[in-house]
């Protein structure tokens, strides 16, 4: 069956008519979506620092850390003046030192976790504490020292 002038007329502006209702609904539907992402998104330049951190993530590496192991736990220390000061005491000691500042345990757990006595804990965290503050003040002025020659 042959169709007519103008019935292919008639047909094509139909196909016409929905080929532009198509492309309007799309281009609504495209901008309705860039208007959402406009209201959710952020570009980096306006990110505070606080969020920039947020989204960041720091490569470990071995070489920046010092890494001690103590009861089963391996604890990176990240800074290079505590790590030395932590490399310098004695073995019982650092694991003291270790057990309470880096996995928060106090006196009587770290003596449980260690086999020792709480007061032998206890003196060995006072004067390790001590031992380590020496170090870090010395490490500070031999800096500050090598910085103005």
């Amino acid at each position: 069956m042959e169709l007519s002038s103008f019935q292919r007329i008639t047909i094509q502006h139909q196909f016409d008519r929905f080929a532009k209702l198509v492309i309007a609904g799309e281009a609504k539907k495209h901008k309705k979506e860039l208007v959402r992402r406009s209201s959710n998104e952020k570009l980096f330049s306006e990110l505070s620092q606080q969020e920039q951190d947020r989204l960041c993530i720091k490569d470990i590496y071995p070489s920046d850390y010092h890494c001690f192991t103590v009861a089963g736990y391996d604890v990176l220390v990240e800074n290079e003046a505590v790590g030395e000061a932590l490399s310098d005491l004695p073995k019982e000691k650092r694991e003291v030192i270790l057990l309470a500042f880096f996995l928060g345990m106090n006196d009587g757990e770290i003596a449980a976790c260690l086999d020792r006595v709480r007061r032998t804990v206890c003196y060995q965290r006072t004067s390790s504490l001590k031992q380590l503050k020496d170090f870090l003040e010395e490490y500070q002025y031999g800096k500050q020292s090598k910085g103005k020659t």
